[in-house]
């Protein structure tokens, strides 16, 4: 297993073949979506090798908390693992935090607000080092690493289609501007359970290499995902999934477990849950009202006890018996008048067994 995935990476800002060999779920997955989903980013001058001290230190980013191995007595590892690996630098930061609101002495905190001072300062350098783009595929893969590769394996077990095979997108004109435009992809829909489980599959190989982690690191969400599927069907199931990734893109939880640990999951999962319908009313008689004759019939109070007039009838089209009459008691459900139904206006709804 890959502990960094940038010691694949070629000056040219290409990656090594060997790297679609370890997984050929990442073959024609362009190397700019690579890097922004291994977190690789510009180094900002200190050079890309790391140290024992400091390859130790990002062995402990997958903790909860992350880097918890970050302390007050190491804080310059920090902020060189962070000028090293730049896509590091936010939960390098939270960590700081979290110590800088432990420290007890004046002499620490004063250190800990400068090297958080300092981190911000590598952060703002690195950001400015990222050229924007105007292609709408290499926006989102930058934007949304992990949604976009998501949204890539879907295509593929969908449609059968290689990930390096080009696809023309539609172009539109914009007569406003006298440009053209790009519009993004909609994200495929599974029609099957099986083609859920397939991508999910196919995606936990790509990011636990991509990442350095074993696969057990997705077992808790993918828990999760079998549970959403059994209970919710998979068409909630791939929205459940695609908006857990898109939080885990936005940087929202330092890694999956975390989000899960908060219940995020939970939350998300409500929020595209449909909405419970309306409770089914229960009708005077205390009987559940018969879809097929009971919108139809208004019902007022009985004025004519021991009559009846069998108008409601179950789904079998059999007449309900009536509880009140069965149970020797006066009934409670009539038929009203202005219904067409005069006739029987005042008598029971139900049916008297003889």
């Amino acid at each position: 297993m890959l502990q960094d995935i940038s010691t694949l990476r070629l000056a040219s800002g290409g990656y090594d073949p060997r790297l679609t060999r370890i997984t050929e779920v990442l073959k024609g997955v362009s190397p700019g979506h690579v890097d922004a989903l291994s977190g690789h980013k510009p180094s900002t001058g200190l050079g890309t090798a790391l140290s024992t001290d400091e390859t130790t230190l990002l062995g402990t980013k997958t903790n909860i908390p992350a880097y918890d191995g970050l302390d007050a007595g190491n804080l310059d590892v920090g902020l060189s693992l962070a000028s090293k690996r730049p896509a590091e630098a936010s939960a390098i930061k939270r960590r700081m935090l979290q110590v800088l609101g432990a420290a007890n002495t004046a002499a620490n905190i004063a250190k800990l607000q400068a090297f958080v001072t300092l981190l911000d300062a590598e952060q703002e350098k690195a950001s400015k080092s990222v050229e924007p783009t105007t292609n709408p595929t290499a926006f989102k893969e930058a934007s949304h690493p992990m949604y976009q590769l998501w949204h890539k394996i879907l295509k593929m077990v969908l449609s059968g289609q290689d990930l390096a095979e080009e696809v023309d997108q539609k172009t539109y004109f914009d007569a406003t501007t006298g440009k053209t435009y790009t519009p993004f992809e909609k994200m495929p829909k599974c029609r099957t359970a099986a083609h859920l489980f397939r991508a999910f599959s196919m995606f936990k190989e790509a990011v636990t290499v991509l990442h350095g982690l074993a696969p057990r690191a997705w077992a808790g969400f993918e828990k999760q995902l079998y549970r959403a599927e059994a209970y919710h069907g998979h068409v909630i199931a791939q929205q459940f999934t695609g908006e857990v990734l898109r939080s885990l893109d936005l940087k929202e939880y330092d890694n999956v477990e975390m989000l899960l640990q908060c219940g995020e999951h939970n939350r998300i999962l409500d929020d595209l849950r449909p909405p419970p319908g309306p409770l089914q009313p229960l009708t005077l008689n205390g009987q559940p009202p018969d879809a097929s004759s009971s919108k139809r019939i208004k019902l007022s109070s009985v004025t004519k006890q021991g009559e009846f007039a069998s108008l409601i009838k179950g789904k079998d089209g059999k007449p309900l018996l009536c509880n009140q009459h069965k149970a020797g008691e006066p009934c409670k459900a009539g038929v009203a008048f202005g219904q067409g139904l005069d006739a029987h206006a005042g008598k029971c709804a139900y049916h008297h067994p003889a």
